[in-house]
């Protein structure tokens, strides 16, 4: 027997003598690892969870609600959201242990995935399959390394948060504790847990267990961050109790399997001597009302689908006004007109804006209504992106009416802004960039390196109408020098004759030297001067609005001409804007305005015309006529003095005062008109569409034909002249 199982080892290993000796070129062997604590391998050992949810989880898990499984997975902390079950509840503490069994089977079934994938990119011989790996590393660490600076000092360094002791962490008893010190004694407000998730009176006193276990730690833990204030001695003053985060609780409650023992019955309310006390106290305030994320159809684990929001039971601060579960404010300001540019406010500060005097302008030109936050979008000059709402995003608000506790079902629209960090309007801050723009300018015309980066910025950024690979290049005048003696100019290398209007040309300007341009073009915009700096900072700002892609000004980095591209910087600037789903009497016309961050970019120009901005300058078209109208007819044109109670139209709208806005503007009209042009077309869409619904005598065109490469259109000279032929074509 012996000699069989010795026959068979040495089968398996070969003896350990016969061994070759390696190669030179095996690389050095890696030192060794300290072990691993007792305590890491004693959890790593533990079965995995024989839960449904985890298994569907961790196959595919179709029959599940992960709208909001995003959230769970990202780094901590977790936004606060409108958890309505109470947190002492059967639903409440299922669910939490529902998510934990579904990021469980989740996050294991994307790391096997992830295996796979690794496993096949070795195979492949991948260069960067081992780099990718490092940096999976690399970002896992530093993900814990965040985690752990949420954490001060005290509590990183100290051995209770070591990985030796993650046995406490997520012990039940730890969570019972907790619950204990946070909401007071659990009598008042028993734990109550399903039947096959507890177990009653086996094995010693958890709290006694787990006191000798922290007691070994010989040293004075400190404050921990799930602090309970306590309350004053006065009953009418209301106790501000904080609540743990989803995140606390995941951590606290342990996986449940057969395997695995656990202690789930509630425990009294320690005293302050207690060695647990100094652990659960902390001063830093908890949000009072857990993250929502999956919740469950009933109070024992099973298939997750969403819960209706409710409002909750969040303990308020007396001296704040609740606006919405999450947001409570020192006051609420009113206006009266939506403003064109927003203060975000250093305080907590709401914005009421009450649209009852300004009624007329909730409508078009064609009376269709404009929602309330479309009218509040389109009066502001900033450009703002994002959700107009979703039926699952409403929400209660108060404060639209003089009673506060009022609630209002609202639509929400989360917009963020698309564009030096500002909260008021800084004009002052404009205009310095203007004047460092108009430095800028005068930089570069002063010095023959600037005029030239400035041509050679503009060749560089053009781009041929058609489809075209060629590249800018000097090309020989067939006719001769032009009469600033230039005998080249700049065309595409791939422009032919048949084509030549299709590819860039660029005619060389007098004050450009044409061998400095050659030899520029040649080497990529190195300057055969001295090596020096032009604008090496730029200080153009516009509004997302302009579009504009590449920079206009000249860059000259170290003798090089460097053309610039527009990079959009996203502003963190967010705007919460809540309208009254079904408006009363009291809430009709009123919008509540929420705004979040600072601006990362100055207050730029009025350019963006307002509705009322709009309306007069509809009212000053429509007096003038549309038929040949021009920019100038409009702006000279008496009845445009009179709308304008004889001011001009810029200084009235200062949107308007570039003449291109005012002739889109008469464009639009006249296309709004006219839809169809003002040739054939519009005047077959004119009969078809307008004059058939008219009486015979009031009609103007009465007759449309096309034959014979002629159109003929049959009109009255005048109201009382019929059936005159006017020919066309």
């Amino acid at each position: 027997m012996l000699a069989a199982q010795h026959a068979s080892l040495h089968r398996r290993k070969g003896p350990q003598a016969s061994l070759p000796s390696p190669p030179l070129s095996v690389p050095p062997h890696i030192p060794r690892l300290p072990p691993l604590g007792a305590a890491i391998v004693e959890y790593s050992q533990l079965p995995l969870p024989d839960h449904p949810l985890f298994h569907k989880a961790l196959s595919k898990p179709g029959g599940l609600d992960l709208s909001d499984i995003a959230r769970w997975k990202s780094e901590p902390p977790f936004e606060v959201d409108e958890d309505p079950n109470d947190l002492y509840s059967v639903a409440y503490f299922s669910f939490t242990q529902s998510l934990g069994f579904v990021l469980h089977g989740i996050r294991l079934r994307e790391q096997k995935e992830r295996d796979v994938q690794r496993r096949i990119e070795f195979e492949e011989g991948k260069e960067e399959a081992m780099d990718g790996l490092r940096n999976e590393v690399s970002a896992l660490l530093e993900g814990w390394e965040r985690v752990l600076k949420m954490l001060s000092e005290e509590y990183v360094d100290h051995p209770f948060f070591n990985l030796e002791n993650q046995g406490m962490w997520i012990s039940p008893v730890a969570f019972q504790a907790y619950m204990g010190l946070t909401y007071g004694s659990l009598d008042e407000h028993p734990l109550e847990l399903p039947l096959e998730l507890s177990r009653l009176s086996c094995g010693p006193d958890p709290v006694q267990v787990l006191i000798s276990q922290l007691s070994r730690l010989h040293a004075e833990v400190p404050q921990s961050p799930l602090r309970h204030q306590t309350c004053p001695h006065d009953p009418r003053v209301r106790c501000r109790l904080t609540s743990p985060t989803k995140f606390t609780i995941l951590m606290l409650i342990p996986i449940i399997s057969p395997h695995t023992p656990c202690y789930l019955h509630a425990i009294p309310y320690p005293t302050q001597s207690s060695d647990l006390a100094p652990l659960l106290e902390t001063n830093i305030e908890r949000p009072a009302s857990p993250s929502r994320a999956i919740l469950s159809k009933s109070d024992t684990p099973g298939l997750l689908a969403k819960k209706p929001r409710g409002k909750g039971k969040k303990k308020a601060d007396p001296l704040l006004i609740e606006i919405t579960r999450q947001h409570s404010v020192n006051k609420i300001v009113t206006f009266s007109a939506a403003q064109s540019t927003w203060n975000v406010p250093r305080e907590p500060i709401t914005y009421l804006v009450d649209l009852s005097a300004s009624e007329a302008s909730l409508t078009t030109s064609a009376g269709k209504a404009i929602p309330l936050d479309a009218y509040i979008r389109s009066q502001d000059q900033e450009s703002w992106g994002g959700s107009v709402g979703h039926k699952k995003g409403d929400t209660w608000a108060s404060g639209f009416t003089s009673d506060l506790s009022k609630a209002v079902y609202c639509r929400r629209a989360h917009l963020t802004c698309n564009d030096c960090e500002r909260f008021e309007v800084d004009e002052a801050a404009m205009r310095e960039l203007w004047n460092h723009e108009l430095n800028a300018n005068e930089r570069e015309a002063a010095s023959a390196p600037g005029i030239m980066s400035r041509f050679y910025t503009r060749i560089r950024n053009s781009k041929c109408k058609v489809r075209c690979d060629g590249a800018p290049t000097l090309i020989r005048r067939s006719q001769g020098p032009s009469a600033h003696g230039k005998h080249f100019f700049v065309g595409c290398s791939k422009r032919t004759r048949a084509e030549r209007d299709e590819h860039i040309l660029w005619l060389i300007p007098p004050n450009i030297d044409e061998t400095t341009l050659k030899f520029v073009m040649d080497h990529d915009g190195i300057l055969p001067t001295v090596a020096e700096n032009l604008n090496d900072k730029c200080v153009l700002t516009v509004h997302l609005r302009v579009g504009l892609t590449n920079c206009p000004y000249s860059h000259i980095l170290d003798g090089r001409i460097i053309p610039a591209k527009i990079q959009r910087r996203k502003c963190p600037t967010e705007m919460i804007i809540l309208v009254p789903v079904e408006p009363t009497a009291d809430t009709l016309h009123k919008a509540m305005v929420i705004l979040r961050n600072p601006h990362n970019h100055p207050a730029h120009p009025t350019t963006k015309p307002s509705v009322q901005d709009q309306v007069k300058l509809t009212a000053a078209v429509n007096a003038a006529g549309l038929t040949g109208l021009t920019v100038q007819k409009l702006l000279n044109a008496p009845s445009t003095s009179i709308v304008y109670g004889g001011a001009r139209v810029s200084e009235t709208s200062p949107a308007f005062t570039a003449s291109r806005k005012v002739r889109d503007f008469i464009s639009k009209k006249k296309k709004e008109e006219h839809p169809c042009g003002m040739g054939w077309e519009g005047v077959l869409y004119q009969l078809a569409e307008r004059e058939v619904k008219l009486p015979t005598e009031d009609r103007y065109i009465h007759t449309a034909i096309a034959k014979n490469g002629f159109r003929l259109v049959w009109v009255p000279q005048c109201p009382q002249e019929k059936g005159k032929k006017r020919m066309e074509g």
